[in-house]
This record gives C-alpha cells, structure tokens and sequence, in this order.
C-alpha cells in the first residue's frame, strides 16, 4: 500500500508537481509484462466483488462499481477525485498523475478509460473533519499536505462530476451524493477490507 507523505506547502502555493519527478520516486525494477497481465486479470476478477456492495439495503447508486465507476463516458484524469482505502480509512483523494507500465517502466497519462491499465496514481489525501468537510492536512501540521503514490487497486470509487465541490485554503465541502456514497463506504469498511486482503493474497501491485 502506499505510504502518505507530507509535503510542506504555504497557502500562497498551488500544489503543482512535475509528473516525470513524481516518475523518478517510483521504483521501476518490479513485474516482468507477461506477469503485469496476469496481475491485472487478477485485479479484474477482484473488482468483481464489489458488485455485491450494490445489493446492501440502503446502498446509494453505485453504477459501474466494478470497474471503479470509470468508464469510456467517465474517464478518470488528472485533478479528478475518487474515493480510495487508505490505511484501513475510507479516504477523499484528487488524482495528479496516473502512470501505466511498459515494460519495466511507468509513463506518465492524462486520462484512462480502465483502471486496471494504471499502475500507479499519486494522489492529495484528504481526511474527513466533520459531516461533508474533508481537509488535505493532518491536525496542528497546516503546513504540509498529505501526499502518496498508491496502486490502482486501491482507488475503490471514481466520482464522475466534482462541479459543486468548495475548496478554501485546504478545505473541500463536498456535496449530498458524494457523502451519502462516502458514508456508505465507512459502514462497510469490513467488507471492503476483506476484498483488498483478497487482493494482497494474489498479488501486490504492479
């Protein structure tokens, strides 16, 4: 899993990072191509559990959950948000870059249509405060930002339209629909937690 970081940051700043330095911290000497495959058939045949979250009474629509909610008509990009299990949280991420695999290394891309085609994601964290309020730093460190590079298979829930989000100096209101979803996700942390663990068995990420 991937590891949050805190990046220091002053209110004046935007956070603006170069994707190919993001590129240089990951570690490239892992998974052979043929082995990639079978590991993102894997991740595929994973994701498929998800679906019986669709079933759970008063479980919010969920379209598309087994492929993320990412789609040919929803494709994920850069600056999108998702929701994403982050040390055993439920967390609100904003993605700023998504790299996939060739061979041995990971190259940068504005968009995908397929989360299982992504190898790496480095992502903002932001942590719940109260109700529909998120922020993306971590109590008494209003200087640093919660940073990570994760594995796909950790982003559990793609958000499609972020047009009503508020975001002021570190803060994100989100709306009734993305709670509601959010909230969901906390009462059946179990149930999520055991399918990542499902994963782990078969395999880390790329």
């Amino acid at each position: 899993m991937g590891i949050l970081k805190r990046i220091y940051v002053t209110y004046n700043s935007t956070l603006n990072l170069n994707p190919n330095k993001i590129n240089n911290i990951i570690a490239l000497a892992q998974n052979d191509g043929a082995k990639s495959e079978i590991l993102r058939t894997k991740r595929w045949q994973n994701r498929k559990y998800l679906e019986v979250l669709e079933r759970y009474q008063d479980a919010p629509a969920l379209s598309n959950i087994s492929v993320t909610n990412i789609t040919l008509e929803n494709p994920a990009k850069c600056d999108g948000y998702a929701f994403a299990l982050l040390e055993s949280k439920i967390c609100l991420v904003q993605f700023l870059a998504m790299y996939h695999k060739l061979s041995n290394y990971h190259f940068y891309t504005d968009s995908t249509n397929c989360i299982n085609l992504l190898s790496y994601i480095s992502i903002c964290v932001y942590i719940e405060q109260i109700s529909n309020i998120f922020r993306w730093f971590p109590i008494n460190e209003l200087k640093y930002v919660l940073f990570s590079h994760i594995s796909s298979y950790l982003i559990i829930y793609y958000l499609s339209s972020c047009e009503n989000f508020t975001e002021n100096m570190g803060y994100l209101i989100v709306g009734k629909k993305e709670i509601a979803i959010y909230n969901f996700f906390k009462l059946i942390i179990d149930k999520l937690q055991l399918i990542i663990a499902t994963k782990l068995t078969n395999g880390n990420a790329e």
